[in-house]
């Protein structure tokens, strides 16, 4: 992730529904342009200057040079470069599958996801059992709004020889199963999405997303604190921090906490998102809001304090009456991991 984005308070993002570019956001988020990769340039002076094996053309090195490059840029959340990157030789590799399948991730990083589909259609015609351009499809198919489809589209892959592979230290079944269960809760289906996130976890318990929904949003799902139609924009929130922008997180966590207030996982995201980023004063004003509902809870307490203290500066002296607050919330809850934690790093 480049630079550090000054998060706007979520309290401001529950009162004004159309607030502009926040200090600090990215390039990427405000849509500036950015110059052109020089990898084309690059392996046309390579080759001038003798660099070159002699078997290495000048076409191969730049399709080489310029996937390299927008690799790199996808790696720091540079979807735009990335983008520019690729497009130079789209020409020499549209019939290349690998190719396609690193074009259409950045393309839906960037939104264009019609675009996406084509080139994960294109790595499936020519790889029918491809684990990463199926589900690629799959969450594509998803934002696009066509769940059967990528329903079924993750059901193929648990056929496919690679579905009990490990990526990345899960299981590719755990994670295909996970979003499965994730796309049944998305259409209503309580019960359903419960057994499909259940299964998900006997298969590999390091799913954290199969964990998280289970945990903390199925719970308010049931409480109606939370509704169903809310568990797909969730979805993107959590991409959009993924991507590097947490701005754009933060400021759909504020669409969701106006339709469902008493979704407390939702403040809990959008402060952690605000405090990740160095802007610890909205953090607290999240968690303010949320302890105005949620009173007593010592989740929201504790994660109002360490914001609080992160602003103030842990050892300073205006930071003295916070953790007293503290150490009171200690002694009432001797148990809580997070407390505890806590303190031991203020008097480490």
């Amino acid at each position: 992730m480049t630079g550090r984005l000054a998060l706007l308070p979520l309290v401001l993002l529950l009162a004004e529904p159309s607030l502009g570019r926040a200090q600090g956001a990215t390039p990427q988020e405000s849509g500036e342009p950015d110059e052109l990769p020089a990898c084309l340039t690059q392996c046309i002076q390579m080759g001038k200057q003798g660099e070159l094996r002699p078997e290495v053309t000048t076409l191969a090195c730049t399709l080489r040079l310029c996937q390299e490059a927008g690799k790199r840029f996808y790696q720091n959340n540079e979807f735009e470069q990335a983008y520019r990157s690729l497009d130079q030789v789209s020409g020499l590799a549209q019939n290349s599958a690998s190719y396609q399948l690193q074009l259409g991730t950045v393309l839906y990083a960037l939104g264009r996801f019609d675009e996406a589909l084509e080139s994960f259609d294109r790595v499936l015609a020519t790889f029918p059992m491809s684990v990463r351009g199926s589900a690629q499809r799959a969450h594509t198919l998803t934002r696009l709004g066509r769940l059967p489809e990528a329903r079924a589209q993750f059901e193929e892959i648990l056929e496919f020889d690679g579905a009990d592979a490990e990526v990345k230290r899960l299981r590719t079944r755990s994670y295909v199963i996970g979003n499965l269960g994730v796309l049944r809760l998305a259409e209503g289906d309580l019960k359903g999405g419960r057994r499909r996130l259940d299964e998900s976890l006997e298969s590999d318990g390091r799913n954290k997303l199969a964990g998280t929904y289970l945990k903390r949003v199925v719970p308010e799902l049931e409480a109606r604190s939370f509704g169903s139609e809310g568990v797909l924009p969730l979805q993107v929130i959590w991409e959009e921090l993924e991507f590097g922008r947490a701005n754009s997180a933060v400021r759909k966590m504020g669409e969701l906490l106006k339709r469902w207030p008493d979704f407390k996982l939702g403040y809990v995201i959008a402060a952690d998102a605000q405090r990740r980023y160095g802007n610890y004063p909205a953090c607290e004003s999240t968690l303010r809001a949320a302890l105005s509902r949620f009173a007593d809870d010592i989740e929201i307490q504790a994660e109002r304090i360490r914001c609080t203290l992160m602003s103030k500066g842990v050892h300073s002296r205006a930071a003295l009456p916070d953790v007293e607050e503290l150490e009171a919330l200690a002694k009432k809850n001797p148990n809580d991991p997070l407390v505890q934690e806590m303190l031991e790093l203020i008097y480490e």
